[in-house]
């Protein structure tokens, strides 16, 4: 599964069947079957939302005076 973000309002079949058609709206961020997200992705329709792992900051311990 990919979470992505619809770039575009669309109409489209995630399971390739008719009785699956979906209407996606700009701004929503679903998780969708990795196939279908591809695809929607490579036809600029979306864009995937990669999480990215939080940073430890960078920080220097100092002595005590």
């Amino acid at each position: 599964m990919k979470q992505v973000e619809i770039l575009t309002t669309f109409s489209g079949y995630p399971d390739d069947t008719v009785a699956s058609e979906t209407t996606y709206v700009a701004g929503a961020k679903p998780k969708l079957q990795d196939a279908f997200a591809d695809l929607i992705i490579k036809k600029g329709l979306a864009r995937e939302i990669v999480d990215h792992p939080a940073r430890a900051a960078n920080v220097k311990s100092e002595s005590a005076p």
